[in-house]
């Protein structure tokens, strides 16, 4: 990209010189009270740089403004930058919690076995359909009991 900017730059530039050197002729020059003469190819230069600097000089408060504008924002994103990386923060401490809380509190069904006292009772899984025999864990347990007393 800068070849090509240097490219047309270079162009304009020897345009200029065939210009000036194929309009040599003087012109007088009249503005308000003042006169005087000079040749073609210097008077259109002035002109040229005057427009390019009347120009600038018009654009200047609006460059000016957009400037502050674009520093303004550039902080505002800074700052909302950090925001996001505190509350980033907050959100994985929060979800490392939210994990230890699920592993400390595994539900019932999850635990193969139960302690009950010294003894251990296995739990038993599946359906009770009707006409099934419940067990009798109040039996077994009873059993048990009397077993680690003897």
């Amino acid at each position: 990209m800068a070849i090509f900017i240097l490219i047309i730059v270079l162009l304009f530039a020897v345009m200029a010189v065939i210009f000036a050197v194929q309009n040599v002729e003087v012109v007088p020059i009249s503005f308000l009270f003042w006169q005087t003469e000079g040749s073609l190819a210097l008077v259109l230069l002035l002109a040229l740089v005057t427009g390019v600097v009347i120009g600038l000089l018009v654009t200047l408060p609006t460059r000016i403004k957009f400037s502050r504008e674009l520093s303004k924002r550039k902080k505002e994103i800074a700052g909302l930058e950090g925001t996001v990386q505190e509350q980033a923060g907050r959100i994985s401490a929060l979800e490392e919690e939210a994990g230890a809380k699920e592993e400390l509190e595994a539900p019932i069904e999850e635990q193969p076995e139960e302690v009950i006292g010294d003894a251990v009772v296995e739990r038993v899984e599946g359906t009770v359909e009707e006409g099934d025999e419940l067990p009798n864990r109040e039996e077994d347990q009873v059993s048990e009991a009397q077993s680690t007393d003897a």
